[in-house]
């Protein structure tokens, strides 16, 4: 968890702050998938950011929300991890079951007055344990992220 304020903030492009974050989860949780997106269409929708795959930038996706382990995200105002078994409790998710995601971190990124308007996610083909330190990191990088 080498993340620093100076390091983050010393780059110059919000693209290039998503990449390093990205960059920091892949290393540090050994993420198969991490993404920042955004809501669209009235928060109905995700549309990535940018998308990392394997630690490699993928083309950027859109989905819909409902029924996704990010629509609960998006509720709490709490980081929402699964650990494992993420297909059977979102069924109706077809791109949890296309990429075999078995388990999730996602916290929600809030504007100054606390709207949501994105999301910071890591998916995992395995399980996956995260300790509280590292959920408490995860959280601090999403209010990053979202300034």
């Amino acid at each position: 968890m080498n993340l620093t304020f100076s390091q983050f903030y010393n780059l110059t492009s919000t693209s290039q702050r998503y990449q390093f974050a990205l960059n920091q989860l892949h290393q540090l949780f050994d993420a198969d998938h991490c993404f920042v997106g955004k809501f669209i269409d009235d928060d109905t929708r995700v549309k990535t950011l940018m998308y990392l795959q394997k630690g490699e930038e993928v083309d950027n996706i859109i989905y819909d929300l409902e029924g996704t382990p990010c629509s609960d995200a998006k509720a709490s105002s709490d980081v929402c991890n699964v650990t494992c078994g993420l297909q059977q409790l979102y069924e109706q998710d077809d791109i949890l079951r296309v990429l075999c995601i078995e388990g999730y971190l996602g916290v929600t990124l809030r504007a100054l007055d606390h709207k949501p308007i994105g999301i910071l996610v890591c998916m995992f083909n395995k399980e996956k344990v995260i300790t509280t330190e590292q959920k408490e990191w995860f959280q601090e990088l999403g209010h990053l992220i979202a300034t």
